[in-house]
């Protein structure tokens, strides 16, 4: 019976994390209900509470790793582009030079 209870709840859950509060008022209607058995109450609400503190580390690793990875690509872009203008304003310091010198030795 608890973990038809516990697979119940745990699928309705989804991805949204249930606070401690909500969790204990969840349990206690069922033990109010005689659908459960204290003990059993207070096992379904340890794994419940368990399961989401699961949930939730997940969630902000892989948040954590997206936001990571977004900026690395934004920095690496970045950089690549900052390179990339230094090499043409190095090439048109040397060609206004070269014209300059150009210029000055023609007349």
């Amino acid at each position: 019976m608890l973990d038809d209870v516990k697979k119940g709840l745990l699928t309705g859950l989804g991805a949204v994390v249930l606070t401690k509060e909500k969790i204990e008022k969840i349990v206690q209607k069922l033990v109010d209900e005689a659908k459960l058995n204290k003990e059993d109450a207070r096992q379904l609400q340890k794994d419940l509470l368990e399961s989401g503190q699961s949930q939730w580390d997940r969630m902000t690793d892989a948040f954590s790793e997206f936001t990571k990875k977004a900026t690395d690509r934004l920095e690496g872009s970045t950089k690549k582009e900052v390179h990339a203008l230094k090499e043409k304003i190095d090439h048109l310091e040397k060609r206004v030079a070269f014209l300059e010198e150009k210029k000055g030795s023609e007349q």
